[in-house]
């Protein structure tokens, strides 16, 4: 069983932790993204894991993370079954994602999240920004 301790920090940073299940030897992690995408994690840890082997499989997924891969499918479902129609949010999203995969793995391996590389967080933020859809007009502000 992966660590109650492990549990509760991964939880701390926003997943919903599901399994491991022993049928299968793996655990689920979710998530919402700031673009509404229902985004599940897979990491193949066994119902016996201990903290490396959790670290171990965060630190994969983080590192055979690639933002193109993840983004082609979005875009060609734009607007449809729940993706939002932005591509710039759709990219955003995936940066996001790449940045929880980066503190899963880290909070995993050191218990605590260390920190980011200033250009993910400032290409996060650009296009968020440019994302967000613009304020709809209000009674009291016409």
């Amino acid at each position: 069983m992966v660590p109650e301790e492990s549990t509760d920090l991964i939880e701390r940073l926003g997943w919903e932790i599901h399994g491991p299940y022993k049928d299968g030897g793996y655990v689920e992690l979710e998530r919402h993204t700031p673009g509404g995408e229902d985004w599940i994690v897979t990491l193949n840890v066994r119902p016996d894991a201990d903290d490396d082997e959790l670290a171990r499989q965060a630190y994969d997924a983080y590192m055979g993370f690639d933002i193109a891969e993840e983004l082609q499918p979005l875009i060609g479902g734009r607007g449809m079954r729940g993706i939002p129609d932005d591509v710039f949010l759709l990219f955003a999203d995936q940066i996001w994602k790449e940045i929880e995969l980066d503190k899963l793995w880290q909070v995993a391996r050191f218990g605590e999240f260390t920190g980011l590389d200033g250009l993910h967080i400032a290409a996060y933020e650009a296009l968020m920004a440019i994302a967000q859809p613009p304020l709809k007009a209000t009674r009291a502000s016409r």
